[in-house]
């Protein structure tokens, strides 16, 4: 149940309770696994994503700080939802150097950041097909 609560919370779409549910992530009374939790849900969100990879760049260095080496080589998988342009470009900015050293190694980061270019070259390929058959339904 504890689990269920906090995958909920990172799944609120009110922005500032987004906000509050991230910051949960940093909490001390919280440890690691737990804290994590409502940061993984949002990431893992298409609708939250975005926000979440924004507050993720504004607090890495407190979350490197946090959280054991091994646990950080993960992050980048926890984003492999992002599929536009600007999540890539946040992806990038958040996670590129951050890799280096990590027990995960940068492997995680080049599949999820391949993962997310595949969604990319598959929505733009999709999205004149699409738009044609939502007009249709008109």
């Amino acid at each position: 149940e504890r689990d269920d609560v906090l995958s909920a919370l990172g799944a609120v779409r009110d922005p500032a309770l987004l906000e509050r549910a991230l910051a949960l992530a940093l909490d001390p009374r919280l440890g690691p696994r737990d804290s994590a939790r409502p940061l993984k849900q949002a990431l893992e969100s298409p609708e939250s994503s975005q926000a979440a990879l924004a507050w993720f760049a504004r607090n890495i260095d407190a979350m490197s700080a946090r959280f054991p080496k091994d646990f950080q080589g993960y992050w980048p998988e926890w984003a492999e939802t992002a599929c536009t342009d600007t999540e890539r470009a946040q992806f990038v900015e958040v996670f590129e150097t951050r890799v280096k050293g990590l027990e995960a190694d940068p492997l995680n980061y080049r599949n999820t950041l391949e993962r997310i270019d595949a969604c990319i070259a598959g929505a733009r390929a999709q999205r004149a097909s699409l738009n044609a058959f939502l007009a249709g339904l008109k």
